[in-house]
């Protein structure tokens, strides 16, 4: 019984569509991710200048808050490929 190895590949074939549509999805994809950053940063900063909401599920929330900028952010600054 000899040692076999097989290569499979795959071809996305859908995406040669989207070519004339760069610059709105690029623009709607970075409209999405403003949106996503100033509502995160705006939850923290909320929880952090209101002491009402110095509770820990609100601790908790802003945490959330704080990984998901932290991860979408300094992902590409830590790992540059």
């Amino acid at each position: 019984m000899a040692n076999q190895s097989i290569e499979r590949s795959f071809i996305l074939l859908g995406f040669n569509e989207t070519m004339n549509f760069r610059v709105p999805l690029f623009l709607l994809t970075l409209l999405y991710y403003c949106v996503i950053l100033f509502f995160n940063i705006s939850l923290v900063l909320l929880i952090v200048l209101d002491t009402n909401l110095h509770e820990p599920m609100y601790i908790f929330l802003s945490s959330f808050c704080i990984n998901a900028l932290y991860g979408y952010d300094m992902s590409y600054l830590l790992n540059p490929t």
